[in-house]
């Protein structure tokens, strides 16, 4: 997975570089558009529970996909998930012009190891990070499921 990371970033290097020099059809194809976070959420954790989901829209108005690869948080470490799965995903793939919308059904985020219980109303910062080190960061508010 990290080699193919790796050529996906030295590819869209590669395409943003021909664009940059005129290579593309258009001049606006030079302009990259960073992923953005649109909306987020954390699920209020239960009692004595040392984890809990959060759930990210992330916005991609760029020309090429993105791969979310690792995050950070105020309260507790980031796993990447896929459903119901126990198992962590080392890479979520942003499809480029369109949104991904984090559910608990498909991808989301667990945080593991919570410093401290999360009550509804509460904040928790998240901040995710790109293959190509992009950090998108947002304020996830909890609320009940």
């Amino acid at each position: 997975p990290a080699k193919e990371a790796l050529v996906r970033h030295l590819i869209r290097l590669f395409a943003l570089s021909c664009a940059t020099l005129g290579f593309a059809a258009s001049p606006a194809l030079a302009v990259q558009k960073n992923p953005a976070i649109t909306s987020a959420w954390v699920q209020v954790s239960a009692a004595g529970a040392s984890s809990t989901q959060a759930y990210l829209a992330i916005d991609n108005p760029d020309m090429y996909d993105h791969y979310l690869v690792s995050g950070t948080s105020d309260n507790g470490t980031v796993e990447f998930r896929e459903g119901d799965s126990a198992t962590t995903t080392d890479e979520v793939t942003i499809p480029h012009g369109e949104t991904l919308y984090m559910d608990a059904a498909g991808v989301h985020i667990v945080l593991k190891g919570l410093s401290k219980p999360i009550a509804a109303g509460e904040s928790v910062t998240i901040t995710v990070t790109t293959e190509a080190g992009i950090k998108l960061t947002a304020v996830a508010t909890a609320k009940a499921q």
